[in-house]
């Protein structure tokens, strides 16, 4: 699996005209540190990890690294790697690149007179998490350290189905899980038959009026 700064390399990489490898992959880094594409202090893969991902050699990796770092764009922090510098050189893209990056990029999408009305109906809240949210518990009591031992238990030996679409509403034993919650913390009787729930009747609640849920 490639890193996220691979990608966008092999991306830049198409972008560059220069017969030469070693500096299609200097420019492409170069315009990318200008661009905040690499943010300032973001670490740069290991030489040996980039030249993998690119199908290229190490040592066409170490030039790129070094001429780079040689101009100020990254700097190089001992048992720790290659990071983008804090504060690029003092320069921009010329105005052939500026050029080129205006050619390549997409045009401006607009939305149509009913998407923006749509858009300005959105009324979901943009904190997702917190106090007092409707719908939300409180994850700080989530249970990681018995979550992470029940998933490592059956992540040793899972079964076919797990790796494929799962059963039309849930796996069996969460739909079972489901079942018992439900029966012992809300006093519904349901059962689970051919992936589907059934509802029998309540104690004391021969009417067909189902309890909350």
């Amino acid at each position: 699996m490639r890193s996220l700064v691979g990608d966008l390399v092999l991306v830049r990489l198409q972008e560059e005209r220069d017969p030469l490898l070693h500096k299609r992959l200097y420019n492409a880094l170069r315009r990318a540190i200008l661009d905040g594409s690499l943010a300032p202090q973001s670490r740069l893969p290991p030489s040996r990890d980039l030249a993998g991902e690119l199908g290229v050699s190490r040592n066409t990796i170490l030039t790129t690294y070094e001429q780079l770092l040689a101009e100020g764009y990254v700097v190089s922090r001992r048992g720790s790697g290659t990071f983008v510098a804090q504060t690029a050189p003092e320069s921009s893209l010329t105005a052939k690149e500026e050029r080129e990056n205006n050619s390549l990029a997409a045009p401006t999408a607009h939305l149509s007179r009913r998407g923006q009305h749509l858009l300005g109906q959105v009324s979901a809240s943009p904190r997702q998490w917190g106090a007092f949210i409707p719908g939300v518990p409180d994850v700080n009591a989530f249970p990681h350290p018995l979550f992470s031992k029940i998933q490592a238990r059956i992540s040793r030996r899972p079964k076919p189905e797990r790796l494929s679409y799962s059963c039309n509403g849930g796996t069996p034993e969460l739909q079972q899980a489901l079942v018992d919650y439900l029966r012992v913390s809300r006093g519904v009787p349901l059962s689970v038959r051919s992936n589907s729930y059934h509802r029998g009747d309540p104690p004391g609640d021969r009417s067909g009026h189902p309890h909350a849920v």
